[in-house]
């Protein structure tokens, strides 16, 4: 009976060992699981006001300011736009084949014409 008494009271530590030891093990990872969700939500924030930055930087409206400003850029003329067909191919250097000439599509051309 002795025996059995002293088994149950063994038994008893080691469980409440262990039990203590798997209660600061769940308090770790709850921890853990706190800071990486502060992260996320600290990336969620970092990625809205890129986003927004971004938004600002590449409105079209300042790019064309920006554009005619320092590259004296304007908007393409309709006489400037031409069919590939109606390029001058240049002559191959000495000894060298010339380029192949792929042609697109004849409609989306006449298209760009108008």
């Amino acid at each position: 009976m002795l025996k059995l008494g002293l088994c149950g009271r063994t038994i008893a530590i080691l469980a409440a060992c262990g039990v203590y030891g798997l209660k600061n093990r769940v308090q770790e990872l709850e921890r853990e699981l706190v800071r990486v969700e502060r992260m996320i939500e600290k990336e969620r924030i970092e990625i809205k006001r890129l986003n927004a930055e971004w938004a600002t930087l590449s409105h079209p409206e300042r790019l064309t300011r920006l554009a005619s400003t320092h590259l004296g850029l304007a908007s393409a003329t309709p006489g400037q736009i031409m069919a590939i067909a109606d390029i001058q191919m240049r002559d191959a250097p000495s000894g060298e084949p010339g380029p192949a000439l792929v042609s697109s599509n004849a409609s989306s051309t006449a298209s760009l014409r108008q």
